[in-house]
């Protein structure tokens, strides 16, 4: 007994702040202002009008989602499950439900129930119910204020006993019905109401309850969802199934006795089971449809300033923004690659590969395929893996680094036919080499090799002669302009010009960059940044800035096109000893076996003018530790594998189903050696100056739409680099950007070229 006087008390408490309330509101809205010697009423008056009537503009928490390039959605991202739905996609038995138990006069007030307010001050102050006198518009700004507060002193102050909240609600409530329809009130708020479990709004409420839309939502399944709102975790229908089952009789009741339904139906209904089909809504990348391009474009959201200043800034951006962000990714072309990967090693080997497809001229990343699960693998096993290896920094390229050295001296004038020794064993007197030197696998990558034969044959010789040459820095420079970043070129491991083994692929890229880097061989020089968004929407449809690819024409076009010449050799060339014979896809196509060091891993890179694709294969644990020996690959044993062996299959697998029901596209033929210019260094420099200099070494020349990042050490508007950078070898009327520093105008205005 005790305890239920306590409980009287309490509502009587509340019935005494609801009348207060009412007196003014009732005072206000029913005596005119100019009434003479009503001073509390004109006071009542001046405060009622000094009140907010404008509720907060800061929408709902909304779900993003990430789609693929056909508008499939690959994953969702949300804080509170919640989807909004249209007036007209509610059921009319929840728009009917939701009234009848909530604020059964809510099509006949102006937001605020001044008999409902009377009626519930009675009853909770005599009766044994505690009733609410707030209407659904009332509890609409309630819920519309709690969600706009930003902490949660905040979201507390919104639910808080008090007159003074009943009378912002209140005035708010009665603008809101100015500005707003009977159907968008209702919609708003059933779209804003918490509904227990975690499911907020009646569109999250309908699937994760019933695995219904909102407007397949029936009588007693509508009675029971607006019965929960009224105390979500104590009628939570997983939680105490029968609470819930009572009150949604109650609100039966109700809707019988305002005509809703008929006797006959009630008796059927409160008979009814709550008939629940429990709908987990899938959340990030571990439910997502392609998890490992999930968490590669999610982890690229995170760290993008274009999302956001902080990266709490765009985590509440993916989280709780409404998204709509569209990728890169092709689902056939994805499906293709994951069949390839799976069905060569199973998604249980220790043995592991990565497949990545980029799009020559846009950086489009089109496929990111790897054979594992995507989880925390228990102890021992193979099959589960959170690491993305197509974008891990991580792997020796081997001979797929040669192109790039090739690349580097063709720039540099070197004729591709013209015939360089390759000894058998390479021991450069001024530079470093293991042992008694570098040897090459077998006999025929030695003797007298032009371009053609020495990278067919993946000669290592010819390559570290080609590159002792055009010289060790000159090809990190070039590696570094087609986007590889695990070259260190200063600190104390620099590399340094006595480092011949870069020719030999000794520094980490990733399966990406690689793909990349023979993107731009494709695209006649043009480099591209992987990206993986192509656009973003907000959730009224606005467009957001997206990452930009930053196309530029990072090599000559001839070097480019011959490269691509002398790499279809490797597939399709005349040579026998070709590593590549056994990948041909019927068209004309460009690559490059690859195996590193003691087999550790092996890799089959190339490209048509359409898709650049690379594959890498090797044991996750560690190559030099886990050397791909002894497993199995398409079903057969392999003692010792070769790039052509298993990466190589993968490969061919995958162009061939990317390319299938494709017109054939030639390569461009080769336009002959470069000659280039150096791009001079104008780090430092004024746009203007930097300008001149780069136009007078006969260079277009523009300004980057994207500044630098912040340097404590450099002043706003002068060059902080070049893009290609400085030193690099470019051929005539070859585009250069000057990269500004943080806090720089980029809409700087260049002077007129001065060349005739």
């Amino acid at each position: 007994m005790p305890q239920e006087g306590a409980e009287r008390r309490q509502a009587l408490r509340h019935g005494v702040l609801a009348l207060a309330a009412l007196a003014l509101i009732a005072a206000v809205l029913t005596v005119p202002f100019a009434t003479t010697g009503a001073m509390t009423v004109n006071a009542a008056a001046r405060y009622w009008r000094d009140l907010p009537a404008k509720l907060p503009e800061r929408p709902a928490p909304s779900r993003s989602k990430i789609l693929a390039a056909d508008g499939s959605v690959i994953a969702e991202f949300y804080s509170e499950n919640r989807f909004p739905v249209e007036y007209d996609e509610i059921s009319r038995p929840m728009r009917q439900a939701a009234v009848a138990i909530e604020d059964n006069r809510f099509w006949r007030h102006g937001g605020v129930d001044i008999r409902g307010i009377a009626r519930a001050f009675v009853n909770n102050a005599l009766g044994d119910d505690t009733q609410g006198g707030s209407t659904i518009t009332q509890q609409y700004v309630k819920n519309v204020l709690a969600n706009a507060a930003e902490t949660e002193e905040g979201r507390e102050a919104a639910s808080q006993a008090s007159y003074q909240r009943k009378l912002r609600e209140a005035r708010l409530a009665t603008a809101v019905e100015k500005q707003m329809t009977k159907e968008q009130i209702l919609q708003g708020y059933l779209n804003i109401s918490y509904f227990g479990d975690g499911a907020y709004g009646v569109g999250a409420a309908a699937r994760h309850y019933f695995d219904v839309d909102a407007s397949e939502l029936t009588v007693p399944q509508a009675a029971m969802l607006a019965g929960v709102v009224k105390n979500p975790t104590a009628l939570d229908p997983t939680e105490d199934p029968a609470a819930a089952q009572a009150r949604r009789n109650t609100v039966l009741s109700v809707m019988n006795a305002q005509g809703m339904i008929t006797d006959r139906e009630l008796a059927r209904f409160k008979k009814a089971p709550l008939g629940l089909r429990i709908t987990e809504a899938p959340n990030g990348c571990t439910s997502a449809r392609y998890p490992f391009f999930c968490q590669y474009v999610k982890e690229w959201i995170a760290k993008d300033p274009a999302f956001g200043r902080t990266a709490a800034q765009r985590a509440e951006l993916l989280y709780r923004g409404g998204l709509t962000i569209k990728t890169s990714l092709d689902p056939k072309a994805q499906d293709i690659a994951q069949k390839a990967v799976d069905d060569a090693l199973g998604r249980d080997n220790r043995v592991a590969a990565a497949a990545v497809t980029v799009e020559p001229g846009t950086g489009r990343v089109i496929t990111f395929a790897v054979n594992r699960t995507f989880g925390v693998p228990k102890k021992g096993e193979f099959d589960k893996t959170q690491v993305l290896l197509p974008d891990a920094v991580a792997m020796q390229p081997g001979s797929n680094f040669k192109p790039i050295t090739l690349a580097a001296a063709l720039e540099r004038g070197y004729d591709p036919n013209s015939a360089i020794y390759a000894p058998p064993v390479y021991a450069p007197a001024d530079q470093n080499y293991p042992g008694s030197g570098f040897q090459n696998f077998g006999s025929s990558g030695s003797g007298y090799l032009d371009a053609y034969a020495g990278i067919a044959r993946s000669s290592n010789t010819y390559a570290l002669a080609l590159q002792h040459d055009v010289g060790v820095l000159n090809v990190a420079a070039m590696a570094e302009r087609l986007g590889f970043t695990g070259i260190p070129r200063s600190g104390e491991r620099a590399i340094t010009e006595r480092d011949a083994a870069l020719t030999l692929g000794v520094y980490e890229v990733s399966p990406l960059q690689l793909a990349s880097a023979y993107a731009t061989f494709a695209a006649h020089g043009v480099s591209c940044r992987p990206i993986a968004i192509d656009a973003v929407t907000g959730p009224r449809g606005r467009e957001l800035e997206v990452p930009d690819a930053n196309c530029t024409q990072a090599i000559q076009p001839s070097v480019a096109d011959t490269v691509a010449d002398v790499m279809q050799g490797v597939i399709d060339g005349p040579d026998p000893a070709r590593t590549g014979s056994a990948q041909s896809i019927g068209r004309p196509a460009a690559g490059k076996t690859g195996t590193t060091q003691n087999n550790a891993a092996v890799w089959f890179s190339g490209y048509t003018p359409q898709f650049a694709t690379a594959v890498w294969v090797g044991d996750p644990r560690g190559g030099f530790a886990y050397p791909l020996r002894n497993f199995y690959a398409n079903g057969t044993y392999i003692a010792q594998a070769y790039g052509g062996l298993v990466a190589g299959p993968i490969w061919q697998k995958i162009m061939l189903g990317l390319h299938r029901g494709l017109p054939v596209e030639q390569f461009a033929p080769p336009s002959g050696t470069a000659s280039g210019t150096v791009v001079p260094d104008v780090r430092g420099l004024s746009p203007a100056d930097a300008f001149r200099a780069l136009d007078e070494a006969g260079f277009r020349v523009r300004v980057a739409d994207r500044r630098a990042s912040p340097d404590d050490l450099l002043s706003p508007n002068v060059v902080q680099r070049t893009t290609p950078a400085a030193g690099t070898y470019l051929g005539p009327e070859s585009e250069v950007s000057l990269v500004l520093t943080a806090g720089s105008r980029t809409d700087v205005r260049l002077p007129e070229t001065e060349r005739g």
